[in-house]
Formats: structure tokens, C-alpha cells, sequence
């Protein structure tokens, strides 16, 4: 046998055992490898060893002495290295043997490495990694090519490894990416973080390398070291750079696509105007050829460019492969039906619209055929080709499909324009793959090798005359066809054997398809739940796991955020791998168990619990764990009614349950046995003679010396098993007595061994009962044997073909939902930063120097002047006027730094806040970039730098450091809510975080949804950090000192108290009552009264007091003591209770006040203080020093007045708010709607399918749906599918039952409304019919109990019921008397808190319906506002009677006629609007009402108005006509 490769030629007849492992003899098996090779070599001399190995600091043995020291020196070749192994002789597929570094030491041996030499079979698993930066799982030409390819490896026996560099994320959904997570063996995202050159316009190249950033090149070396890669493929030449991080054995594929050598330059050659093509240089190219082993190209012309840059049989030419699929061919019609599908991109519209062009100068195609475009060229087709000729062509537009088959359905011909270029044309290929008869021109049919003139057209203006002949003889479609099926099939049988070649073949596999396969299948999860931080792994885990501890951990990490979780695992492994995974991850703790003790020589990290036991008997906490987690573990479960018993009473409400395992080592594993006639129970190292070591080999397991037949142990009894070992396999008495032992696990002693032989149906039907699930089934593919069919009188099919599964559980009534951070922010956001200044003269220039010279740009920085009397604002001005990130707000009178901050948050745009204190600075430049890499990362709401402090003298010195130590800090940890609470109020029992308003970094949303603001007294943050900290759930504390804290003697923090700012203290504590109580924290209040008051204590006794303020001190203390109630801790309270004595210091410590101070103490704690303090004196305090400076406060003890700011400030708050919420309901729409109703053939936005949605999923059958102008069902249905999953659906089952009350006319009764059931219904027959209630039945007829249809006039019917209307959708005011008639009949029977959605706000043409909403303002409060999205809803907030009507809209409609109240209305509402598109809609329609009234003139204004301000929309014709022409009555 010869190797030959790239790398060298080794001898004939040499085989080849190779391998790469860590140079780490306490973990590695290398050890056993180096003296199996020497046993082997010294019984055969055609044997060879190639090893790499990774270096190891900690490591002295060195391998090069092991081989020397055995002669081994020309029969092994040693190639350590670092990082990367960068040269290697072969590659690993040409070695005869390949050993992984995972492979068990006591299995190495002599005889082990010689079956493997002289087995055929393949016996080890094969990797393939595929990096692409273009998602592939879309819907385009790239997309389908890298499917072709990674379909192709999964198929030839490759467990497939996909990294996604997130180039296209904006084009990509997330059912794409869900898709993907379950489509391959590993599936992993990494975002685009560096700052990458853009698109190279002008005809000018980039360098190969500047698209692919240094993330990318990170996440592979992070993959490489995991895993020893068969096959590494990149697609296109830019993303070639990860191949330097791919070891050297592993074969690396460049797929070309293209030629991209001076590509700007050609096609603006070829006629393209110019654009920012993707370009790039000659050597550019051949350094991207040169990092590949082989280079793909997609036909000959492009291989032959490449084949001048590296050595020529490097390059191979395999094109694009589609599978074949039958389409049917569209009926015979009156005009030929051309097609077109294509993907948006800019060749694609500039192609197409030059055929449309020829197309429409053509008088007989013109009139003979009809043009149809798919695909998502249809979305952007208008924005490239004139509208004109758009208008002339008029073609059907049938947009995006699920399948490109279903658009070629309906094409007699498809045609591909192509100007040239030199890829091979997807297109092309997708239509001859479904058997479409294809016109192209010569640039279409590269790579094809077809001689038809129907491929060859010379130009567009060729292809559209080459078109009429289809015209005239309609026969030569099927002729076409034919000849386009004969070039195609020639072409896949060329393409596929280069394929294979290259590959593999894929293996044939004889598989039986599951009776049921769809049901217990995993569901798609809510959201996309993607970690998209790279996996961090231990060294020890690294070396010590599995690889199925990698993947099973990143199945759950792709779909659950583990960060700052609490986890069970169930049946941990002896390494506990998952366990310190979990931990590295950014898990809050791990409790491990297992019914053995683990026996890892690492230690255990800190917040990991082992608890040996059986898990269904564990005394734990109920509702503990957000996440139960077990791997390989199902089958050893021998009680799983127990079981989940145990797990249900542990899991958090909102917890996930994740299991993974083999139920009853049904199929190709056979069975689980693990036996060794001298095994002892704890396998202990012996040593031999020459003093190498050794530990006793497993005779017998399902990885390695298998005797039992797949399935015979569910086929056979123990005893049957044991004489069929002896009889048959030869195997002694003696040991088949031990493995039947093992197998069975007869007297439950066998640890290792299967605890049940319960099926996958048995196992879910258990859990079925007590959680919802979901799993995913692992199929065998082994072909059946007769084992297989006697177990088939046990078991059924699908069970027998279970090899393994995975389950998802939740509590009932639970989906299982995202937990990760959201998608798809910008990577960098912008961050306000927030500095209010008063008295700052000296020190706010350091300030501002501080923030403009961040490193990070996108900030929008807020100056609040709190009536400063110096000359700081002066200093703000100069900086604003050079730099427009700068704004400055002014209070009207100075009102502390609490409201001067809430003020700065009421102007914030930012997805982040940053308050920064105007006499403090940055530490450094990197300070926010850090703190947003940080926050992205983690994914925590509010992360907390450190500081450093500058004294007055200049001297430096460490601030959170020393707080670290004393107090439990734990810096670069993620920690809970509560926990972060009890740490910044310095209550035991918590981990320290900084408590301070500044240096942290905040999610403005979180923020805003907190409803936190800061107190007007000073230490504001008492009552708003801690609780941040709480609300916010997840608190990262970083160790990077990111503020220098000027510590001034002068400062408001460090002047002596008088006694207004000492009862200011009192204030701030109802404060912190208040927060206790809203946020639920009231088992926290006793002693947060304690450490309230003791930090009282302390700021007296640094700052001192005032004469005269002693009365204000006691007084203030007495009231924060009252509440020092409940469970108390003793340590907080002692210290505090002594620290109290040093106040009575001055006042001669009396008695009687100290009891009075600490009555609301409970006595027994009093008493229990008093006892330890008998025979343990408290320590000696410094008494609160007294000043004698007058006891005089400027401010009163009372809460000041917020100033009378602008209305803009909390128009930008609900503006943001609403943007967020508007923002969620689409989130949820797409998430948790069914497919089925966003195509639902409606006349509904987005925006309204989405308020409807929401409003049925948040229904609280309080009373009644009322569905007003229901059309074809689409807000019915909206409604219904909300309600099919509201939480109190399956408590309410007797109210569903005519719970809708639906209102239509349900006339067929203008030229409108037939076209749309025409064309959305075209198997009706609608000519003459004057009803469409029979479609709206039909649409709705699964639901039809819960629906109380009221056809006819609204007016006529009424509203009679007796229960009042909790939701009111309207959608049938098209006139003014039926706009009142709903104001006076439906309006006063609603809720309190009733939702009522007005569906043709967001319209022009009915001001009435504005003007009834405004009549009523104050009755309404604005629940959301959708971008066009037609719908706003209100929920009521003031019950609205009959009187109040009476009272504002008179007897009759005769309110519409106050031209000069309801103009103001109108102009107040145009400015109420948060999106421009509806302040846009909202003048028009101020203009459609001043024409009604007849004020044409005004009206016009209004209209030009509109234009001018927003020119890039175009007001429609009809609001002209209203406008110029005589006033139209209402």
C-alpha cells in the first residue's frame, strides 16, 4: 500500500497508524499508545506511527525520549506543536488508522491496534466541519449549493459540525435557524464583532482576508481542539482564513462559488452600473487556494483560472446537484405563462427588468403571454425597475414560496436572463431539476453543455424573439422539456461521481420508517434560544469528557440560557463533566448526584454540591432548580413514576427538564455491558516490570469485543442469552456468566448496567403524565436480524429502532420558552450617558475629557443643569459646540441629583443608561466598550463596573477590592437578583456588588419597566439600586475599575448633617418600604431596616452632626427601627446594636431612649443580644462627632416638587416604551402563532394580526368578546388562536362557548370587496351572490362554539347581553351614524380595564372615528401604537356611562360639526403619534375633516402639509380628490 498526499509518499506496503493527543500522560491515553505501537512493531515491520500532540506546560514527559529509549525512531514520527498543527505527512483519511484521543487507555493494546489495521470496516466516526458567513438553510441559490454539500457528507457517514459567521442575520428567521440546530450534529453561531470592511465600490479590490474577523478564526480553534477533523470546508474565498487555525491532517475544501479576481472590474465590463460587488485581487485568490487542500470550482472556465494559481490537481470542477423533482406541468391556457424565481440581489433585478423591457415592446408577447415572478426578487424588484414599465407589464408577483416547485407549477416556461459572469447559474439548475422547460441566454447554460439554441441566446433582446416561438407552436414546451431533462440528468451523473470521489458515497442504509415518527418529534422552541457566546470549556473537562458531554451540553445551550441558573443534575458522571461545564458557562450553582460517589482528582468549583443518592429521594428545596439535567441516563432509571414525582416537586414553575438516553440499548449497541472476568470494583493500577503502567482491561463492552447479537438480549431470556454465548460465540462459562449478569443486571448490583428495560413508549407514557414533552427520537439504521423480529413479539417497531432520545419536560400548562438574551440588537447600541451638575466648576472639565475620548462612539451624552451658580455650564456649552452627541437639559430650580437623573433618563434614546457623576471621571478609554461587550456577552441586564478612588491629596487608592474581600465579592461572576440585593445592602447572605447610581450600566427598557426613579434626598441610591439589582433578575459584577471616584471633602456625601438632611433620611426609608412591598421583598424587611439604620449610624459618625440636630438623629431612627421585625439575622443585628450605643454618646447614654429606639426589636432577640454582650463587652465606638455650625437647612424635610419640565420628556419615555412593546407583539406574533394565520386571506396588516393575537392570548374571561366588523374571519381567527393559548383557556372551558360576538354585514355590495374573494377564493362562484357569510363559516368552522354570528346592521342588532365586554374590536365604522350608535351602545358596557382595538385608525377617510376616541381621552389610556399597522387599542381606564356621553356628544351626531373644537382635536392627535407614518396618516385625515366642513382651502394646507414633511411617502389620489374637490359629507 502507498499514502500519498500533499505532504509526502510513504512506502509501499507501510501502514499507517496515526493520531493528535494532548501531551498530557495524566489525561491522555498516550501513554498506552506509544507502548501498544512498540509491542505491535515488534511483531510486524509494515506498521508505522505518525503522531501529533498538543504541548502541555505541566508536562515533563517527553515523547521523543519514549521513542528513542524503544528504537522507535524510524518507525514513528513525532510532530508536536502549540496551538495548531500546522504540517503533517498525511492527511487523516489516508491513514489505516486513526486513534482519537478520546479513545479509553485500557483499551489500547497491542491486539486492538492490529484488529483495526486488519479490519475493513470503518470503525470510527467521521468529522466534517462547514463555515459559512451565508446562512444554509435560505431560500437561495448559495444557500441550496451548501445544502447539496453538507446533505452529501451527512449521508457519506459524517457527523457534520455547521459554524454560522452571521453575515446575513437580517435575512435570516429564526425558524431558519431552529431549523439548523436540529439539521446537524454540532450547530454553531457566531457573531459578526469586528469592524469589517464594507462593500469595495468603484471597481476597486479588498484584501481575501478583510471580511472574516477575528471571532471567526477564535471559534474555529475552539472546534479544532475539541474535535479532530476528517474535512474542514469554507465557502467562498474570504472566509479561507479559518483554514489557518485547521490542524494540518484535516483535509480543508475551498468551494469557490465564483471567481472573484477583479470582479468589480468585470461586471462593470459586462454592462452592470457600478455597485459593491464582491472583489478581490490575484493574490488575493491564490492565497485562499494555497491555505486549501482542494479547490471546488463550479465549471471548467472558472478551474481553469485557478489552476494558474496553485498546482493543478489541487482544483477539481464539481457543480451545483438538485434533486431531481416532478412537477407537474400547469393545464393548457389562453396565454403562455412565463416564469422567473429568483433570490433579491442586484443582478437578478437588473437582468430581469432588461427582459422585461424587450418583453413589453413586443406587441404579441405583450398580448399572447403573461409574465409571473418568484422568489424574493418580488420584494425589491420596484426599487431597480421603472415603475412604468412595471405598470406596462403588470406581471403576477407570487413573491417568496415554501418550495421553488411551487411556483414552477405554474409556468408553461421559465426563463434565466443572464448578461454572463463566471459561476454557473443556480437558477438554471433549480428549474431543469424540476423538470421545467428552460429559455435561457449562453451566460445561463455555463457549465451546462447543452448545443439547444434555447440556452444559447445571444443577448435579452434574442431571448424575448426566441420566446414567440413557444407562442406559435405551443409543442415545443414539451419539446424544451424533454431536452432540458436529458442535459440535466447527463450533468448530475458527471457532477455526482466527482462528488462521491472526493466524499465518499453515501453509505445505503435499510430503514424502517416509524408508524408515527411526526408526533414525538421535538417542536420547533418559541424562540431561538442561542447562546451565541463561544462554549468555554475546562482544561480537565476538555480531557476527561466524552464527546457526547459537548454535544448534549449544547443541544441544551442552543435552546436554554444556562447563564445565572440554578441546575440538578441527575446521574452525574464520575468527573462530573457536565457539572463544571454548567459552572463555565455561567450557571449560578450545580447540584450533581449519583447513586456512587464521583471520583474526579479535581477539585470541586465553588457552588457545586455532589450528593450521592438515589435522585427521586432527594431533600431538597421545592421549586429550587431552573434546570434538571441528566445525559444517558434513561436507561438506568429503574422508578420513573418516582422519578418524576421527585423532579416535578424540584423544578421551578417556569423550569425546563432536559433527559437524554438509551431506553432498553434497543439496536446496534446491542445492549449495555461492560464486564471483565478480573475486574475488581474499583480497577486499581497495577505496574509491570519495566515500570510502565497498566490497569486491568475491559474484556467485554458494547464499544469493543461485542458478543451479543443487536437486540437478542429483548429477544432472549438470561438463560437462553448465557447458552448462546457458550454455544455459539465460544465464550466461557465463567464470563458469559458474568455478562448475562451485567447485561440483565439480575440482583440490581450492576451500577454501570441498564436499572430498567422499560421501551421509549413506556418511558414517555410515565412522563406524559406528570409534564408537558418534547422529544427527539435517534434512529438505528442497522438492518434487522432475526433477534430483531422474535423482540417484535415484545415491542413494538418504533421502539425497536429507538436507539436513543432526547426529552424536553415543563410543568403542564407550560411552554417551553426562550430564556436567552434577544436577537438580532446592534452590535454596538448606543449608550446615554447621564451627568447631572451643580457646584462643579473645577472639576467637570475632567469629566468631560473622560467621556470623549471613550473608544466607543455611538454615545448620546446628557448634561442635566441643576441650576448650577457656577460656571460649569459654560464649560458644557464649549464641548457641545464641538461635538453633536452633546445635549444639555436645565431645571427651571435645583432639585438634587435624584431628579436631575430621572430627568436625563426622561431624554435617553440609548438601548443602555450610564450615570456618571460630573466631579468623577472614566478610568480609562475602554471603559463603555467594555461594559457592552460584557453586557452582550453575558447577556445581563445591568452590569456593574469597579472604581478606584482619588483622594484630595492625589493619592490613588483600591475601593472595591478591599469590599471584595470583607464582604463576599466575587468580581466576573454573574449572580441573581436577590442575591445582588442582599450584597449591595450588606446583608448577610448575599455576594457584594457596588451600591451606587454611577459606573453601571443599565438596559434603558428593563429600566423603564422597573419604574424606578431616584428619591429627592441624598444616598438616592438606597432606594433605587438594590432594587435594580432585584428587578433586573441577573447582575454581572466585572473586576475592570472602569471610574475614578473623586473623593471630596466638600462633596454632598461628606458635609456635616444638619437635622432637614438627617429627617430626609426617614423619607428615604418609606422610600425603601415602599420598593420592599412593590417588588415583593417584604421577608427582606426587618433587616433592611436594621442595615438602614446602622448605615445612618455609620455616615454620622464620618460626617458628624450639627448642634441641635440630636432630636432629628433619635426621631429618625426610631422610625426606620419600628419595622425591625421578622426573622432577623444576628451578626447584622448585634453590630448594629452596638453601634447604636456610640449615638447615645451624646446624650449620656440614656436608658430609657435606647429601649424606646429599640422597641420594635423582637424581645427575644433583645434578650439574646443582652446575654452575649454580658460575657462578650461590645467593642469601644467613636461617639458622632458635633459640630458648631448652626443647625440651618435650605431645604424642606419634605419631598421636593419635580420642576415643570418640558412635555418632550416623557413623550420620548412613552415613545420608547411603546416602540418596545409594539416590538414584542410582532415578536410574539411570529413566535408563538400558528403559520396558518399570517396566511390567512385577510385584509389585516402584520400589526393587526398582531394586536388581535395578543388581545385573545391575555383575555381574562372576565366577560365578553365582542368582534365588530369581522370581514372573512381574520380577526376572528386572530382572536381564537390567542385563546388557544391563554393560560386560563383550560379553567374557562365552559365560557368558550359564544364567546365571540361577531358583527358583519356580510355584504357582497361593492366592486372592492368582490375582487378580494375572487382572487383570494377562486374556487367560489361569487357572480351574483350578495353574502360572503358562507366563506367566513368555512374559514372558521373548527371553532364555529365558540362564535355567536350577528349578521346584518350592527344598528339594528345591538348590544343586549348581560354580560359586559371585556374586548371590543371595531372594525365597521365606515360611517359617522354608526360610529355614534357605537360610542352610545357598546361603549358604556365596558370593563373596567376592557381592551378596545380601533381597526381603521391608522386610515385617512373616517374622522369620525378619531374624534369619538378623543371626546373621550381621558376615559382611554394608549395601549399600543402599531408602525402602518391600521389597529391602535386602549384600555379603559374611567368607566364611561350613558350620561357622560350624553354630556360631551350630545343627542345625536351633531358633535362631528364642531369644526373649530374637533380641527384642535385633530392637530393635537398629529402630534401625539409616535411613528411618522401615522403623524403622515393623521394629517390627512385633519385634511380629509377641514374638506367635509367645506374649509377646502385650510384643508389643502393641511394636505401640502403632508407632502412636505414627509416626501418619501406618496399620499393616495383618492385623499387628493377629497381634498381639492366640493366637501364630502360624512
Amino acid at each position: 500500500m502507498t499514502k500519498v498526499s500533499g505532504r509526502g509518499t510513504q512506502s509501499d506496503n507501510e501502514l499507517i497508524i496515526a493520531a493528535d493527543m494532548p501531551i498530557d500522560t495524566s489525561i491522555s491515553p498516550i501513554e498506552p499508545l506509544l507502548r501498544s505501537f512498540r509491542k505491535l512493531a515488534e511483531q510486524r515491520e509494515d506498521v508505522r506511527l505518525l503522531l501529533a500532540g498538543r504541548r502541555c506546560k505541566d508536562e515533563i514527559f517527553s515523547i521523543q525520549n519514549e521513542l528513542d529509549r524503544h528504537g522507535l525512531g524510524g518507525r514513528a514520527q513525532f510532530v508536536p506543536y502549540y496551538d495548531t498543527c500546522t504540517s503533517f505527512p498525511i492527511l487523516k483519511s489516508e491513514s489505516d488508522v486513526w486513534i482519537s484521543r478520546h479513545t479509553p487507555g485500557d483499551v489500547l493494546n497491542e491486539q486492538y491496534l492490529e484488529r483495526r489495521l486488519d479490519s475493513d470496516e470503518e470503525d470510527r466516526p467521521k468529522y466534517a466541519l462547514f463555515f459559512t458567513s451565508f446562512h444554509p438553510a435560505k431560500q437561495e441559490g448559495n444557500s441550496t449549493l451548501m445544502r447539496r454539500w453538507l446533505d452529501h457528507l451527512k449521508a457519506a457517514g459524517y457527523l457534520v459540525h455547521v459554524v454560522y459567521y452571521m453575515y446575513d442575520q437580517g435575512a435570516v428567521n429564526a425558524d431558519m435557524r431552529r431549523s439548523s440546530l436540529y439539521e446537524y450534529d454540532l450547530y454553531r453561531e457566531v457573531p459578526v464583532e469586528s469592524k469589517l470592511t464594507g462593500a469595495n465600490y468603484n471597481g476597486l479590490n479588498v484584501h481575501v482576508d478583510d471580511w472574516c474577523g477575528i471571532e471567526a478564526m477564535n471559534a474555529v480553534s475552539e472546534l479544532c481542539a475539541r474535535y479532530e477533523y476528517d474535512i474542514a470546508i469554507t465557502n467562498y474565498p474570504w472566509m479561507s482564513a479559518v483554514f489557518d487555525r485547521v490542524h494540518a491532517y484535516t483535509r480543508k475544501i475551498l468551494l469557490t462559488h465564483d471567481s472573484f479576481v477583479d470582479r468589480n472590474k468585470r461586471m462593470l465590463a459586462q454592462g452592470y452600473p457600478e455597485s459593491g460587488w464582491i472583489s478581490i485581487d490575484q493574490e488575493g485568490e491564490r492565497l485562499a487556494c494555497e491555505r486549501s487542500d482542494v479547490v471546488v470550482a463550479m465549471q471548467e472556465h472558472e478551474a481553469e483560472g485557478f489552476r494558474k494559481l496553485v498546482d493543478a490537481e489541487r482544483v477539481q470542477v464539481i457543480g451545483p446537484i438538485f434533486d431531481q423533482i416532478e412537477t407537474p406541468s400547469p393545464e393548457p391556457g389562453e396565454k403562455l405563462r412565463i416564469g422567473y424565481f429568483g433570490s433579491s440581489n442586484w443582478v437578478n433585478e437588473q437582468n430581469l427588468g432588461a427582459y422585461l423591457k424587450h418583453w413589453a415592446e413586443d406587441e404579441e408577447l405583450r398580448s399572447k403571454s403573461e409574465i409571473l415572478i418568484g422568489g424574493g426578487v418580488c420584494e425589491t424588484l420596484k426599487d431597480f425597475v421603472p415603475a412604468s414599465l412595471l405598470a406596462r407589464v403588470n406581471p403576477t408577483m407570487v413573491g417568496r414560496v415554501p418550495e421553488p416547485g411551487n411556483f414552477f407549477a405554474q409556468c408553461d416556461l421559465i426563463i434565466n436572463p443572464e448578461r454572463g459572469g463566471t459561476g454557473i447559474k443556480i437558477k438554471s439548475l433549480e428549474a431543469l431539476a424540476h423538470g421545467c422547460p428552460i429559455l435561457t441566454t449562453a451566460g445561463g447554460s455555463i457549465g451546462l453543455e447543452s448545443g439547444s439554441k434555447y440556452h444559447n441566446a445571444e443577448g435579452f433582446e434574442q431571448l424575448a424573439h426566441l420566446t414567440r416561438d413557444f407562442i406559435h407552436n405551443p409543442d415545443l414546451i414539451d419539446s424544451l422539456r424533454s431536452e432540458s431533462a436529458s442535459i440535466y440528468e447527463a450533468y448530475v451523473q458527471t457532477q455526482r461521481s466527482r462528488m462521491n470521489t472526493l466524499l465518499g458515497e453515501p453509505k445505503k442504509h435499510d430503514t424502517i420508517e416509524p408508524d408515527e415518527p411526526l408526533g414525538d418529534h421535538i417542536a420547533p422552541a418559541a424562540d431561538l434560544i442561542c447562546d451565541t457566546r463561544p462554549l468555554r470549556v475546562p482544561s480537565y473537562v476538555r480531557d476527561t469528557a466524552a464527546e457526547y458531554h459537548f454535544e448534549e451540553f449544547e443541544k441544551l445551550r442552543h435552546r436554554v440560557d444556562v447563564r445565572g441558573k440554578r441546575i440538578l443534575e441527575v446521574g452525574s458522571d464520575f468527573h462530573l463533566a457536565s457539572a463544571r461545564l454548567f459552572m463555565a458557562n455561567g450557571a449560578d450553582s450545580v447540584v450533581a448526584t449519583n447513586i456512587g460517589d464521583w471520583k474526579s482528582d479535581e477539585p470541586l468549583p465553588d457552588r457545586v454540591d455532589f450528593v450521592v443518592g438515589d435522585a427521586s429521594d432527594l431533600d431538597l428545596p421545592d421549586h429550587s432548580f431552573d434546570i434538571i439535567y441528566g445525559i444517558a441516563i434513561i436507561e438506568h432509571v429503574p422508578d420513573f413514576d418516582r422519578l418524576c414525582e421527585a423532579i416535578k416537586r424540584l423544578l421551578k414553575p417556569d423550569g425546563v427538564v432536559y433527559f437524554q438516553g438509551c431506553p432498553m440499548w434497543a439496536g446496534s449497541l446491542g445492549h449495555h455491558v461492560w464486564f471483565s472476568s478480573e475486574q475488581d470494583s474499583d480497577h486499581e493500577e497495577t505496574t509491570e516490570a519495566d515500570g510502565d503502567r497498566k490497569t486491568t482491561p475491559i474484556q467485554y463492552s458494547f464499544t469493543k469485543n461485542n458478543p451479543i447479537p443487536d437486540w437478542a438480549h429483548l429477544a432472549m431470556s438470561p438463560m437462553e442469552l448465557e447458552q448462546l454465548l457458550v454455544t455459539e460465540k465460544g465464550i466461557p462459562e465463567s464470563h458469559a456468566e458474568g455478562i448475562v449478569k451485567y447485561v440483565y443486571n439480575l440482583d440490581g448490583s450492576m451500577i454501570g448496567s441498564c436499572s430498567n428495560f422499560f421501551s421509549a413508549s413506556q418511558v414517555l407514557s410515565v412522563m406524559r403524565q406528570h409534564f408537558e414533552t418534547e422529544i427527539e427520537r435517534i434512529w438505528i439504521d442497522s438492518k434487522p436480524n432475526s433477534y430483531f423480529e422474535k423482540a417484535l413479539e415484545r415491542y413494538t417497531e418504533e421502539d425497536l429502532r429507538t436507539l436513543g432520545m432526547r426529552v424536553w419536560m415543563t410543568h403542564k400548562g407550560v411552554e417551553l420558552k426562550s430564556n436567552a438574551p434577544v436577537q438580532g440588537r446592534s452590535q454596538h447600541p448606543k449608550v446615554s450617558i447621564i451627568i447631572p451638575f451643580y457646584g462643579v466648576e473645577d472639576f467637570i472639565e475632567d469629566c468631560i475629557k473622560s467621556v470623549l475620548t471613550q473608544d466607543y462612539e455611538n454615545l448620546e451624552i446628557i448634561f442635566v443643569d441643576d441650576q448650577s451658580p457656577d460656571h460649569a455650564r459654560t464649560i458644557v456649552e464649549k464641548y457641545m459646540a464641538r461635538d453633536n452627541r452633546i445635549s444639555l437639559i436645565t431645571h427651571d430650580v435645583n432639585q438634587g441629583l435624584g431628579p436631575a437623573r430621572n430627568t436625563g433618563v426622561k431624554h435617553a434614546s440609548g438601548e443602555y443608561l450610564f450615570f456618571l457623576d460630573s466631579d468623577d471621571y472614566f478610568a480609562n478609554s475602554r471603559a463603555i466598550s467594555t461594559l457592552v461587550g460584557e453586557a452582550r456577552t453575558s447577556g445581563c441586564p445591568v452590569v456593574v463596573g469597579s472604581c478606584d478612588r482619588i483622594m484630595s491629596d492625589g493619592q490613588r487608592l483600591g475601593f472595591d477590592r478591599d469590599f471584595d474581600a470583607s464582604h463576599n465579592g466575587h468580581p466576573g461572576e454573574i449572580i441573581s437578583g436577590e442575591t445582588a440585593y442582599l450584597g449591595a445592602s450588606f446583608i448577610p447572605g448575599g455576594q457584594y456588588v457596588p451600591m451606587r447610581a454611577w459606573g453601571t450600566l443599565i438596559d434603558r427598557f428593563m429600566y423603564l419597566d422597573s419604574k424606578l426613579e431616584y428619591p429627592a434626598a441624598e444616598h438616592e441610591d438606597l432606594p433605587h439600586t438594590p432594587f435594580l439589582y432585584y428587578f433586573a433578575e441577573k447582575v454581572l459584577y466585572i473586576p475592570d475599575v472602569v471610574i475614578t471616584y473623586r473623593d471630596r471633602s466638600d462633596s454632598i456625601s461628606n458635609t456635616g448633617w444638619n437635622s432637614g438632611k438627617i429627617r430626609r433620611q426617614a423619607f428615604i426609608w418609606r422610600c425603601i418600604k415602599e420598593n420592599i412591598e412593590r417588588f415583593g421583598l417584604q421577608h427582606q424587611l426587618g433587616n433592611t431596616a436594621i442595615k438602614t439604620a446602622e448605615h445612618l449610624v455609620m455616615k454620622l459618625r464620618q460626617n458628624g452632626i450639627r448642634a441641635g440636630a440630636e432630636t432629628a438623629v433619635i426621631e429618625t431612627l426610631e422610625e426606620i427601627l419600628q419595622d425591625a421585625k421578622g426573622e432577623l439575622n444576628n451578626v447584622l443585628l448585634f453590630w448594629t446594636l452596638d453601634s447604636l450605643r456610640g449615638v447615645f454618646d451624646f446624650q449620656k447614654y440614656d436608658a430609657t431612649l435606647y429601649t424606646r429606639l429599640t422597641r420594635g426589636i423582637p424581645s427575644g432577640k433583645m434578650v439574646e443580644y443582652y446575654r452575649q454582650r454580658i460575657g462578650n463587652p461590645p467593642p469601644a465606638l467613636a461617639p458622632i462627632p458635633i459640630s458648631n455650625e448652626p443647625d440651618i437647612d435650605p431645604k424642606s424635610p419634605a419631598a421636593p416638587k419635580p420642576a415643570q419640565l418640558i412635555e418632550a420628556h416623557s413623550f420620548n419615555a412613552r415613545r420608547a416604551i411603546n416602540e418596545q412593546r409594539a416590538a414584542e407583539l410582532i415578536t410574539q406574533l411570529h413566535r408563538d402563532a400558528p403559520r396558518s394565520l399570517m396566511d390567512f386571506p385577510s385584509m389585516l396588516t402584520e400589526g393587526d394580526f398582531a394586536i388581535y393575537f395578543d388581545a385573545g392570548k391575555r383575555f381574562q374571561f372576565r366577560g365578553s368578546i365582542v368582534d365588530a366588523g369581522c370581514f372573512v374571519g381574520g380577526t376572528t381567527m386572530s382572536l381564537v388562536q390567542g385563546l388557544m393559548q391563554n393560560d386560563l383557556s383550560e379553567d374557562n372551558r365552559d365560557k368558550l362557548n359564544g364567546l365571540i360576538r361577531v358583527y358583519d354585514l356580510f355584504c357582497i355590495d361593492d366592486d372592492y370587496i368582490l375582487g378580494h374573494l375572487q382572487k383570494n377564493y377562486p374556487n367560489r362562484d361569487f357572480v351574483g351572490q350578495s353574502s360572503f357569510l358562507g366563506v367566513f363559516k368555512d374559514n372558521l368552522h373548527e371553532y364555529s362554539h365558540m362564535l355567536d354570528i350577528r349578521p346584518g346592521d350592527v344598528m339594528l342588532s345591538g348590544y343586549d347581553d348581560a354580560e359586559d365586554i371585556e374586548i371590543l374590536g371595531v372594525d365597521l365604522c365606515k360611517a359617522l351614524p354608526v360610529t355614534d350608535y357605537v360610542v352610545r351602545t357598546f361603549f358604556p358596557r365596558l370593563l373596567d380595564d376592557a381592551l378596545v382595538i380601533q381597526q381603521d385608525f391608522i386610515h385617512q377617510y373616517h374622522p369620525h372615528i378619531h374624534l369619538s376616541m378623543l371626546l373621550l381621552d381621558d376615559c382611554f389610556e394608549l395601549e399600543h401604537e402599531m408602525r402602518w399597522g391600521g389597529s391602535l387599542s386602549y384600555r379603559l381606564k374611567t368607566p364611561i356611562s350613558p350620561e357622560m356621553i350624553r354630556a360631551r356628544f350630545g343627542d345625536d351626531d351633531g358633535w362631528y360639526q364642531d369644526a373649530a373644537r374637533n380641527t384642535s382635536l385633530l392637530r393635537s392627535l398629529v402630534e401625539r403619534m409616535f411613528f411618522d407614518e401615522n403623524k403622515w396618516v393623521m394629517l390627512q385625515v385633519l385634511g380629509v375633516y377641514l374638506a367635509n366642513m367645506g374649509q377646502h382651502d385650510r384643508a389643502r394646507e393641511v394636505y401640502q402639509e403632508a407632502k412636505d414633511g414627509f416626501p418619501h411617502f406618496e399620499i393616495p389620489a383618492e385623499v387628493a380628490r377629497i381634498v381639492g374637490a366640493e366637501g364630502v359629507k360624512a
